[in-house]
């Protein structure tokens, strides 16, 4: 069984591989053209650098998490930068570059898609650390380089502020649906408090149901404490007792005053303290109700404003942090390194193979230097 030629074997088994000195001078001769090549025809590159801003409404989402509930999900925060990598990157910005700088109508472009080819071919988009995004474009003409480079970040400005528009207008409408409802309930709210005062003739229910009950309360005790008085002296002392007399008087004055008391809160209905307790509890649920449609009515509104400034600040999606500009080193042709690289390595490996070629190779007349 005979063993299988290798590649290497097979290139010596060429005519002018074969001789030594043919062979070395044909891979030197490709060794200068490609090193020639390699910074020949000049290459250029134009960078430009944007860096992503902060939402305005991002640090509004606490005062909405502490109202509870899914309000918070109402904000806009900052979209990741993978979504402003694969915006830029689209094929609409790649037409809108073209478009912008008319590339279809420039010589060596011919139509738009051949336009659109080209630019997706000498533009480089990443990520830098911190979220900044970095448009590289390479190209012969420097010119080229630098108009291609700030048209791709002025066309994702644009394009940015366009979907943020979108983004903001989706959420206004939403927002202005729950500040409708929210003004509605407060307005309910509001008319119930007023009806129940209405009904109850109070002009400031705290006070009032405080002094009330403060009131009644301490004459109720007044008159419990007078009763037991008069049921202890009656055990030793005869009904025309001066004292008996007396405790009688007061306990009489005592009732007088408690419904007197009671008939100023006639139209609360309030025949105690403890009802008077019931009805201030009701109240306060009224309160209660008012005081949080009024939070969320004002919440509401806070944020509409802050949606409409993010609106307007749409366009500072993307800050430049560095203008367009052509790095002034030597640049180099990635495809005449590679080709270069390879020369050398098959070079290397057939010259270290033919100093000791097989034995079939030794009789066809390759012989080591």
């Amino acid at each position: 069984m005979t063993r299988p030629r290798s590649a290497l074997a097979g290139l010596l088994g060429v005519a002018w591989v074969r001789r030594a000195l043919t062979r070395r001078i044909a891979f030197l001769v490709f060794t200068l053209l490609f090193s020639v090549l390699c910074v020949f025809p000049r290459s250029y590159l134009a960078t430009v650098k944007l860096a992503p801003q902060e939402s305005y409404a991002a640090g509004f989402s606490t005062i909405l998490g502490q109202l509870g509930g899914n309000f918070a999900s109402l904000l806009g925060g900052r979209q990741p930068v993978e979504v402003d990598l694969a915006i830029a990157r689209s094929h609409y910005v790649e037409h809108q570059v073209v478009v912008l700088l008319g590339l279809a109508t420039r010589p060596g472009f011919r139509t738009s898609e051949r336009a659109e080819l080209r630019v997706r071919r000498m533009t480089q988009i990443s990520v830098l650390r911190g979220g900044v995004v970095a448009i590289r474009a390479r190209s012969g003409d420097p010119q080229l380089a630098l108009a291609v480079a700030s048209a791709y970040a002025t066309v994702l400005q644009n394009r940015l502020a366009v979907l943020s528009r979108a983004q903001s207008a989706g959420r206004r409408a939403v927002l202005q649906e729950r500040f409708t409802v929210a003004e509605g309930a407060l307005v309910k709210a509001q008319a119930a408090m007023a009806a129940y005062r209405s009904t109850n003739h109070l002009a400031s229910p705290e006070s009032q149901f405080g002094a009330a009950v403060s009131q009644i309360a301490g004459l109720q005790a007044s008159l419990q404490a007078r009763r037991v008085e008069l049921a202890s002296l009656l055990r030793f002392e005869t009904p025309d007792n001066f004292q008996v007399k007396l405790l009688e008087s007061q306990i009489s004055g005592l009732t007088a005053e408690i419904a007197e008391a009671q008939g100023r809160n006639s139209s609360l209905s309030l025949p105690s303290a403890q009802i008077l307790a019931t009805r201030s509890i009701e109240y306060l649920n009224l309160f209660e109700k008012v005081r949080f449609a009024q939070t969320l009515s004002a919440t509401y509104a806070k944020y509409l404003e802050d949606e409409t400034v993010e609106g307007l600040a749409a366009r500072l999606n993307l800050q430049i942090i560095e203008p367009a500009y052509v790095d002034p080193a030597r640049q180099f042709n990635t495809w005449a390194v590679a080709l270069l690289a390879l020369v050398i390595v098959l070079a290397c490996l057939i010259e270290l193979y033919a100093l000791t070629p097989p034995v079939g190779l030794r009789q066809s007349g390759v012989a080591a230097p």
